[in-house]
């Protein structure tokens, strides 16, 4: 509450500004009225308690009405005037007093806080006016120090004043120009930031589309040639159908189409599924983790060789994952299919078994068989678009690339270890959601 009530009184009730940098000097601005307004007071003060002079009571006045017209013009969105009215009549106050307080207090010290206050508050978008300023008050503070051209009496000032003003003037001009230096440090480290910020996303942007331009040439050209393959099989079959008139041939022949269609029919999937995962966003919602699996598990019960696999799910029925449902069910469907497709035939006792368990920040994920395996030199490619790591493999290659994108999708990770002939590996792992 107090934060607001303070940007309200520096900035006003509704101020738009387009970037930082400028809304940092329209609140330097305010902060130098303020600032502003304050010492005149302080001097006001000291003045009235000490040698009261109505002529530099008057001016000390005019120059905190001063502060205060440049404050209410920046609230209202005047940038450029506040800091012209604030500038101008700093400036001439400072050579008015500098004609009659004697040189030793250090009066000129304020001329090098008003120049770097200039500098900070303009900016390089209006620098000419900067310039121009800093001018200014360097020809003001030359004429004040050669020259006598005003009839402002002298004021001679014993060691004491002298000493004391010497001192007020030092702390009033160093604490003044540290506020405005650290605040062009600050808007320099924001800038550096925010542009190496910038940096760092580009670079991940240019990764990312160095990345996805490459993997569309590998997804244009394989796309191509695992869509036009069953389709000229099929073709061909076709030719041969016409050309027998063997019911045993015919129905050889419409079994292969069948195969050919089926194997286009998953691709097809394959493809669907790489376009959901990448462009759709992650929707959460509450999965019961024990049903989810059993129902993928039922979608394959009738899979070649399926009734001599045994199935274990070690899962919790009461164990809930918010998540994706949809790229749930891609990365355990293809999972799990997997593990029906490579079983090794010649085993005796085939299993598959997969476990979950909730730990207090993630959901980890099992899944082992004791199928035919992936030869280990193949494991690091094993993600990779396309890529088979089995010569009777009959897919796409697709399948554990989508796995892999869609765990990324959900902040997760999934590792692989196999061996030939002993089985496979899966290990997966998803943050607990917020949700």
């Amino acid at each position: 509450m107090p934060t607001r009530r303070i940007r309200k009184l520096i900035l006003g009730e509704h101020p738009f500004i387009p970037s930082r940098s400028q809304y940092k000097r329209v609140v330097l601005t305010s902060q130098l009225s303020i600032l502003t307004f304050f010492i005149c007071i302080i001097f006001f003060t000291i003045d009235i308690l000490s040698h009261p002079n109505l002529y530099s009571l008057i001016i000390q006045f005019v120059c905190a009405v001063a502060a205060a017209t440049s404050l209410v013009l920046n609230r209202k969105g005047k940038h450029t005037a506040a800091k012209i009215i604030l500038v101008l009549v700093v400036n001439i106050t400072l050579f008015i007093f500098s004609e009659s307080e004697p040189l030793p207090i250090g009066l000129y010290l304020f001329f090098i806080v008003v120049n770097v206050g200039t500098i900070a508050a303009f900016g390089f978008e209006e620098k000419k006016l900067a310039i121009l300023f800093i001018s200014f008050s360097f020809f003001l503070f030359t004429l004040s120090l050669f020259t006598d051209i005003t009839n402002i009496p002298k004021i001679g000032g014993t060691n004491e004043y002298i000493q004391y003003n010497v001192f007020l003037n030092f702390t009033i001009s160093f604490i003044s120009s540290t506020v405005i230096i650290y605040f062009l440090i600050n808007l320099n480290h924001r800038s550096e930031s925010a542009l190496l910020e910038n940096e760092q996303q580009m670079s991940a942007k240019n990764e990312e589309l160095t990345k996805v331009n490459a993997e569309l040439d590998k997804f244009m050209y394989s796309t191509s040639h695992d869509l036009r393959s069953p389709i000229s099989s099929v073709l061909g079959l076709i030719q041969l159908t016409k050309m027998t008139n063997d019911p045993k041939e015919t129905k050889t022949y419409l079994e292969m189409m069948e195969e050919r269609l089926a194997s286009l029919n998953k691709f097809i999937k394959d493809i669907s599924d790489y376009s959901r995962n990448a462009r759709t966003d992650v929707n959460h919602e509450p999965i019961p983790v024990q049903k989810a699996i059993n129902d993928i598990i039922d979608h394959l019960k009738f899979y070649p060789g399926a009734e001599k696999i045994s199935v274990a799910v070690i899962i919790d029925s009461n164990l809930v994952m918010h998540t994706d449902a949809t790229r749930f069910q891609i990365i355990f469907s293809n999972l799990i299919s997997n593990s029906f497709k490579y079983v090794d035939q010649h085993k005796k006792n085939c299993f598959i078994r997969i476990s979950a368990q909730q730990t207090y920040t993630e959901i980890k994920f099992r899944l082992e068989d004791n199928g035919l395996g992936i030869s280990e030199k193949y494991l690091p490619r094993i993600f990779d678009m396309f890529f088979q790591a089995h010569e009777k493999s009959e897919g796409s290659g697709l399948g554990l690339y989508i796995v892999k994108e869609a765990v990324i999708k959900l902040n997760g990770t999934i590792t692989a270890k196999s061996k030939i002939e002993i089985g496979s590996v899966f290990e997966l792992s998803f943050p607990l959601s917020k949700t």
